[in-house]
């Protein structure tokens, strides 16, 4: 049999090629790692104190046994070699670590780098993984460095910026690091990326260890944005999402590219509406097309609204201040003075006029972005200009954010649709492949469980991946951190609603992921009336928190990572009461008959500090272990086994079902092949 350990991006074991289940020990795990980073054998008497520092040597040394006991379940007895005095894995059981590091020795750096990834051991956290994962960290960082070398002597200059990119994801506050990616960026002619690229590391910088760029680094930047491009520049905000990787919106931007190629061919306005949730991707889709329509040597401009417009008709002051020189004099005066009259259509024609002179060559791109923040003028003038013959030739690209439509521009998207073609984008996540080429793209050779963990934590958003995956750089695990980032966008969206919703939605977010608004509702200090709940439970699925796909039956958040955030809000106090609120409700309803929902219920009392959460963890643990759930039993025992008082009887008992359950679940994996 072939035993392989992988640490690189997650821990696992393979016996001839299938995965085989952890130990559920957290420390007969971290046992595994630290056999697999130091091949051979080793005195028991040396290993028992790294692990266990803080104890006396013969309680290490009784918990070691105990640890090898469980870890020999999850190998298999020919993969461990132990004596009385002697402990070490066998020499035929293969670590990625250890083949990453016979290619770096041996000068096969291209295939290193392709089996390398960023993390050593997530999830296991011990002090003595700290100067393991430096070194590896330092190693990483010579073999990306030596592969952009090696690349660009080829000739690749492409594949250099991908290594430079995974130097930088690697370790975001290098200067080395970011010098090399500027560098690079530059010689293949990403300016607007390698000035992206400064900006985000200034910030990180700043926010991490506030410092500011080295005088080298400064320097560097001034070179790459003083010198000469022949293409012309997109706008700033364009510019930097192009400087963002793009995957899976293939056929998005055909048919954007389509619907500008029929605009220039039958001479007529054309309008496409884009919706999307926050951080999906509308700006970085619309900077792709106006890189295009630039490259093929028309016009593009953009403009947005924003939160608190500064002045009228924000988004065309902001596209045609460059594009046509209109000023913010043309527009405060026209707006100020008489709203609707013949000087407010004077106005609208003139900014007609100035898109219709984009043209030449036509066609022109004009991009309108998050108009869910647009005035009810602004609203009006694109109403006009879809009508105006001074725009034929013309694609008008309207963003905006699901779920945040306000009335006007509901009422603009329904004339539209009305009276010409509307063609609507709606841009949902990414799905798991794309995520994976996401990660990829960012400089890590995600393995497929890691694309999939993102992806159904973040339902695909590249935005809240690009944050977990920060997180990960930064040493938090991804699968358990909220960003800041991601709070603050939770933040925002709560503070546009009501507050009985918020308290609502709390109590669904201690729930669970998917919840019942009549659970939720219940557990209030002053539960609605069913009429009440309603309403409720409609404007909770307008703030686009929750999907409402079962028609208010469930009510499922967007994402994992919204959920955890609006939890993580909460004060302890509040949640304990909750969590102990709905144990209670579930108690009511099933009382004490055996099924599933023991286990929910013990995970709330234990969440809410209950008493009892011993007690019905102990339940819900023996009908998994009757139910043929070995694994779930054997983590519930623990679980029990832990909310126990040390010198309760019980713990015996539980200590040998565990062990029974783990037995019973390495022999069912095995007996499955």
């Amino acid at each position: 049999m072939t035993i392989r350990i992988t640490l690189l991006g997650d821990v696992g074991v393979e016996r001839d090629g299938s995965r085989a289940p952890l130990p559920t020990s957290g420390k007969a795990t971290a046992l595994l790692v630290w056999l697999a980073l130091n091949p051979g054998e080793h005195a028991r008497a040396r290993v028992a104190p790294i692990l266990w520092p803080d104890v006396l040597d013969e309680s290490a040394r009784g918990s070691l046994r105990t640890a090898v006991w469980a870890l020999r379940n999850t190998l298999g007895p020919e993969a461990l070699v132990t004596t009385r005095a002697m402990l070490g894995l066998a020499p035929g059981v293969s670590v990625d670590v250890l083949e990453l590091r016979r290619l770096v020795e041996s000068g096969r750096t291209e295939e290193a780098g392709e089996l390398a990834h960023a993390e050593l051991a997530p999830g296991i956290e011990e002090e003595w993984l700290d100067e393991a994962r430096e070194a590896h960290r330092v190693m990483l960082d010579e073999l990306y460095e030596r592969v952009a070398v090696e690349s660009e002597a080829a000739g690749d200059r492409e594949r250099a910026v991908v290594w430079a990119r995974r130097r930088v994801w690697l370790d975001p506050v290098s200067e080395e690091a970011q010098q090399a990616l500027l560098r690079r960026l530059a010689a293949v002619g990403d300016r607007a990326g390698a000035l992206h690229s400064f900006s985000r590391f200034r910030t990180r910088l700043r926010s991490d260890l506030a410092l500011a760029p080295s005088p080298e680094t400064v320097a560097l930047v001034q070179t790459i944005r003083s010198a000469d491009t022949r293409s012309a520049e997109l706008p700033a905000r364009l510019a930097a999402a192009a400087g963002e990787a793009m995957v899976g919106r293939e056929s998005e931007l055909e048919r954007l590219a389509a619907r500008f190629r029929q605009a220039g061919a039958e001479r007529l306005p054309a309008v496409v509406a884009i919706s999307a949730d926050s951080g999906v991707g509308k700006t970085r889709l619309i900077a792709e097309l106006a890189k295009r329509v630039q490259a093929a040597g028309h016009r593009a401009v953009y403009g947005a609204a924003g939160p608190d417009a500064l002045v009228p008709y924000q988004p065309f002051v902001e596209a045609l201040s460059e594009g046509a020189g209109l000023s913010v004099d043309d527009v405060v005066p026209s707006a100020a003075e008489d709203p609707t009259g013949p000087r407010r259509y004077r106005f609208f024609e003139q900014v007609a006029r100035l898109v219709g002179d984009l043209r030449p060559p036509a066609p022109a791109l004009v991009a309108l972005d998050d108009l869910h923040w647009a005035d009810v003028s602004t609203m009006q003038l694109i109403r006009h200009l879809a009508r105006s013959h001074h725009v034929g030739g013309v694609l008008l690209v309207l963003s905006y954010r699901a779920g945040d439509v306000s009335a006007p521009l509901a009422d603009l998207l329904m004339d539209l649709n009305r009276e010409l073609p509307l063609e609507r984008i709606v841009l949902g996540g990414l799905t798991e492949q794309d995520v994976a080429s996401l990660l990829r793209e960012w400089g890590s050779d995600a393995p497929t469980h890691e694309a999939q963990a993102l992806h159904d934590r973040t339902d695909g958003n590249p935005f809240f991946i690009r944050e977990l995956v920060r997180d990960r750089a930064e040493g938090r695990d991804p699968r358990q951190s909220v960003p800041q980032t991601v709070r603050d966008v939770v933040a925002l969206r709560l503070a546009r609603i009501e507050p009985a919703v918020r308290e609502l939605l709390a109590a669904g977010a201690v729930a669970g992921p998917a919840f019942d608004p009549t659970d939720a509702n219940a557990v209030l200090d002053e539960p609605h009336t069913a009429t009440e709940l309603v309403s409720l439970v409609d404007m909770l699925v307008g703030s686009g928190l929750v999907d409402d796909s079962e028609r208010g039956a469930v009510l499922r958040f967007e994402h994992s990572l919204m959920r955890d955030a609006v939890y993580g809000e909460l004060g302890a106090a509040r949640r304990a009461a909750l969590h102990r609120a709905l144990a209670d409700r579930l108690i009511r309803r099933h009382g004490s008959a055996e099924g599933p929902h023991l286990a929910e219920i013990a995970y709330h009392l234990r969440a809410g500090g209950s008493a009892r959460a011993a007690d019905w963890t102990i339940s819900a643990a023996d009908y998994a272990f009757a139910a043929v759930a070995f694994d779930q039993a054997a983590r519930l025992y623990g679980l029990a086994i832990a909310a126990l008082p040390p010198g309760d009887d019980r713990r015996l008992r539980l200590v040998n079902r565990r062990a029974m359950a783990s037995q019973l679940l390495f022999h069912a994996a095995f007996d499955a092949r």
